[in-house]
């Protein structure tokens, strides 16, 4: 299986954290990925985690990797992870034109491709991420959102993400050439013909060893223990992709990326870098998700800091489907959690509003700011005098259906609201 390669540079935490702390943030922010009501498709982008696995189909699991996956696994100097996420597209354009003339409602129906994307990250010597994914654009895209968040959650400046044109990718055939470990299997021209290995060896010193060096070929294949690495370098793309072999990519404990992630990093050199952006548009919901995450972490810290909790008297079960994201004893807090904007309505679930009335210490826990080192928390105590306003809307999981929620708006909940003052993000 070819998976392509992105590296990005400038990963280094302004913090003095170790491998074991940045491995617990990583997996507190990120969180697991969470499969929708049916079991088949995606809620949430996260990390694979024995939590994901356990609540798919059972005709879909492979049983001896439930107990062996981590998560978050620490490799060395590498900290690794199996992230997934789904990118919305609508069913067809038909249905998108129709709506657009207010014919049909068909085309608020999304479905979802999901993608998945392999991260390893070495925060404390060259400050190196190194993406191995499938698909190309239309997964590409939001993998600057990702790299993103990781950055802001290590607190590390922006990072920078290395461009691969014609230089780079002659200065890495190179280093692969020289380097011992990597042995040169294919070579296809800028025609597109292909040069059989012995004419290619035979003729290596006077003539190929130059147009490996400036880049005068098409495609490059090299082979070694991990397996291969091959470099794309046409007028229309530019790229570099890895077959891993199986039972060194495959989760387990018998996974072993670290050698490969080592030996990406230092073929590729950053002399050209373009500084990344996060997408606003944000359609596989990474800087949602990476929101609300900041929220509940925060709400954790503040029942610690203002109400005198223990951790082990709050129990993030944000993924449980209850209700409510934090059961403090007898405390139900429910976290809504804004990044920045205008409008700060909240949206409430048919379940949520449902255990709201049912239990008695249900609280809202509003964040506001939760990118910032110390968001601010808003507490509603009288949560059942809310006015909310009931709304339906379509959701795509193995069949179409309906979904209720409930609003409310931001001059309502802040009427409520009993109790305020700042968290902080561990």
């Amino acid at each position: 299986m070819w998976l392509n390669v992105r590296i990005y540079v400038g990963l280094n935490p302004q913090e003095g954290l170790d491998l074991s702390r940045l491995r617990e943030r990583v997996f507190k922010l990120l969180g697991p990925a969470i499969p929708d009501a049916s079991g088949w498709g995606l809620l949430r982008p996260g990390i694979i985690s024995p939590y994901l696995l356990n609540r798919i189909p059972r005709e879909l699991r492979i049983g001896e990797l439930e107990g062996l996956l981590e998560g978050v696994k620490i490799d060395r100097d590498w900290i690794i992870f199996d992230y997934l996420f789904s990118k919305a597209a609508k069913v067809n354009p038909l249905a998108s034109c129709l709506k657009s003339l207010g014919l049909a409602k068909y085309g608020e129906v999304r479905l979802h491709d999901t993608y998945f994307v392999t991260v390893g990250l070495e925060p404390r010597k060259a400050g190196k991420m190194i993406f191995l994914y499938k698909g190309r654009r239309a997964a590409e895209e939001e993998l600057d959102n990702l790299a993103y968040v990781i950055s802001h959650m290590l607190n590390s400046p922006q990072p920078k993400k290395i461009k691969f044109d014609e230089e780079t990718l002659a200065e890495t055939a190179y280093m692969l050439s020289t380097s011992g470990k990597w042995s040169w299997v294919g070579w296809v021209t800028k025609e597109g013909e292909t040069i059989p290995s012995e004419v290619v060896r035979s003729k290596w010193r006077e003539e190929y060893a130059e147009k490996l060096k400036k880049g005068n070929w098409r495609e490059l294949r090299f082979e070694s223990n991990f397996g291969r690495i091959r470099l794309l370098n046409t007028a229309r793309r530019k790229a570099i992709s890895a077959a891993i072999r199986r039972k060194i990519f495959r989760p387990g404990p018998k996974r072993e990326l670290a050698p490969i992630f080592d030996e990406l990093a230092k073929m590729v050199t950053p002399h050209r870098a373009m500084e990344v952006t996060c997408s606003m548009e944000d359609r596989a919901g990474i800087l949602r998700s990476y929101t609300e995450r900041r929220g509940v972490v925060a709400s954790e810290k503040f029942l610690e800091k203002e109400y005198g909790l223990s951790e082990r008297d709050i129990k993030d079960v944000s993924y449980e489907f209850m209700g409510y994201d934090i059961d403090a004893g007898e405390w139900k807090v429910e976290v809504k959690a804004f990044r920045d904007g205008l409008t700060k309505a909240i949206e409430l679930t048919e379940n949520e509003v449902k255990v709201m009335n049912k239990e008695n210490g249900y609280r809202l826990f509003i964040i506001e700011d939760s990118w910032d080192e110390h968001p601010k928390v808003n507490v509603v105590k009288d949560v059942k005098a809310l006015a909310l306003d009931k709304g339906e809307r379509n959701v795509t999981q193995v069949s179409i259906g309906t979904e209720i929620y409930y609003i409310c708006h931001e001059n309502i909940w802040r009427a409520r609201v009993s109790k305020q003052g700042h968290s902080e993000i561990a």
